[in-house]
């Protein structure tokens, strides 16, 4: 489980996510737009994993 985490994470996600910010970057025409969109993933993670109990409870 590990291995696929790390590999799902540094191998696809990584690409996907730079990719991703950049096609917003473009569309929206500032850099600021794809780094915003970044953390506004990384921030409803953090808010879904601190509002659901069972992944609350697996930590």
């Amino acid at each position: 489980m590990n291995t696929t985490a790390r590999m799902l994470a540094w191998g696809v996600g990584q690409p996907v996510g730079a990719a991703l910010a950049g096609a917003v970057s473009v569309a929206m025409g500032d850099p600021r737009a794809g780094v915003a969109a970044g953390v506004l993933v990384l921030f409803s993670g953090v808010v879904l994993a601190w509002v659901t109990p069972v992944l609350r409870h697996a930590a």
